[in-house]
């Protein structure tokens, strides 16, 4: 996927370069603090996270979490991400069962794979449900 096409015309306007710079400003003062975007369709949303995890990996060094509200969201965005050349990978939800069941490790491997990426930062970010 052609990349630059996306992300110019995101990148070029002021709402973004305010956007960058606030990140910047909050790291020189040592504190990232949490990103809300909202009131945006999912192609654009899913370019401007696109756009601003490549930055925070490129300039911080640092793996992004992405929180979204629901699994499916979360599944297609991960999906776009992994199209696009991204390196995320989706933290599975886990169902509490409070009876004894017989039940597949597979879940359990596939969030502690995310966690590894996490810590050794291979990585770009995490997308996952509250």
């Amino acid at each position: 996927m052609n990349t630059k096409i996306l992300l110019e015309p995101i990148q070029d306007t002021q709402e973004y370069k305010s956007l960058i710079s606030t990140l910047s400003t909050q790291k020189t003062k040592g504190k990232i603090l949490p990103l809300l975007v909202n009131g945006i369709g999912d192609g654009p949303a899913f370019a401007l996270s696109y756009s601003l995890i490549s930055h925070i990996k490129t300039e911080y060094k640092k793996t992004v979490l992405y929180l979204v509200p629901e699994q499916r969201t979360a599944n297609r965005l991960n999906d776009f991400f992994v199209r696009s050349g991204l390196n995320t990978a989706f933290y599975p939800y886990r169902d509490l069962n409070f009876y004894d069941m017989t039940s597949s490790r597979e879940l359990e491997y596939d969030r502690l794979r995310v966690l590894c990426g996490v810590i050794d930062s291979s990585l770009d970010a995490v997308v996952t449900t509250p």
